[in-house]
């Protein structure tokens, strides 16, 4: 399952791009992506008798989730993709794991490891290295995005810990999936329409239009293996789905866009790949949580 989500997530990036460079509005495209491939869940969670609760608790959980792991995120990673290299957009998200165990430290989810203070300041190593102006990137002037594309593992760190903290028992994981995503379609459908940022699909595709489609696909399917690795095996080891997206990011960038990184670039991938080692070793693996297979 982590093979599976990083590998998808890791061409996101790359879906994201062809999107934006295509045209299409930011919210218009983070708002199909949560309302169709919820309706898809929704659909599908009624037809196997697992629609999702309407319960308080749960409906809290959709809408932090649905802002935490969604609506923040991929609105972020909508608007850098276009002024970006793929590559690096998916070096900055390796973040995620080290920032999940010290937010997991935070609460009391997880205990103190050294090897793991080791390994965020080696991640931290790295984005430095990427920053650097006349470093890891093309222009300079893209260090401020790599600024803006950090709120993505912030966000993202945050919502891997509510999903282990707060999920609602006896809930499946396409319930979840489904709820979360219907709510981050709720929130962003007023801020779509404020902005004057709304999509439609046209008669005729276009490599863009495909694009939000494939967009919807990955996230269906991202969001049910989300909450369901949380649910077997904690945040924490959720969040090494990044050793694969990193090198599926990098890859799919290189594959669709022939892109060309420098050895500063490499130098951070090491340097990340090293951290999250670290972070992620001697992590403990939680017993399931109760939840419908």
């Amino acid at each position: 399952m982590l093979i599976t989500q990083g590998t998808m997530f890791g061409g996101l990036l790359s879906v994201n791009r062809v999107a934006a460079t295509g045209g299409v509005p930011t919210l218009g495209y983070a708002f199909w992506q949560a309302f169709a491939a919820g309706a898809i869940l929704l659909a599908a969670g009624l037809a196997l008798g697992r629609a999702p609760s309407l319960r308080m608790a749960h409906l809290r959980f959709y809408v932090a989730t649905g802002t935490l792991a969604f609506a923040g995120p991929f609105v972020v990673l909508a608007y850098v993709a276009p002024r970006l290299p793929a590559g690096v957009v998916t070096l900055v998200i390796t973040l995620t794991p080290a920032l999940t165990y010290v937010t997991a430290l935070a609460i009391g989810s997880e205990r103190w490891r050294a090897p793991s203070l080791i390994g965020l300041a080696l991640g931290l190593a790295g984005i430095a290295l990427v920053i650097i102006p006349g470093g890891g990137l093309p222009a300079p002037d893209m260090a401020g995005w790599v600024l803006v594309a950090l709120i993505v593992p912030v966000t993202s760190a945050l919502s891997n810990v509510v999903a282990e903290r707060f999920r609602p028992p006896r809930s499946s994981s396409l319930a979840l999936a489904g709820g979360m995503l219907s709510a981050g379609a709720v929130a962003l459908f007023p801020v779509m329409l404020a902005s004057g940022e709304t999509y439609l699909f046209p008669a005729r595709f276009e490599a863009h239009d495909w694009a939000v489609v494939i967009a919807i696909a990955i996230n269906a399917a991202n969001f049910i293996l989300f909450f369901e690795i949380v649910r077997r095996a904690g945040a924490v080891f959720f969040s090494q789905f990044n050793y694969v997206a990193v090198v599926a990011g990098i890859i799919w960038g290189m594959l669709l866009f022939e892109e060309r990184h420098s050895g500063w670039l490499w130098a951070a991938l090491a340097l990340m790949l090293a951290g999250l080692a670290l972070v992620n070793r001697g992590a403990a693996h939680p017993a399931p949580a109760p939840g419908e297979d």
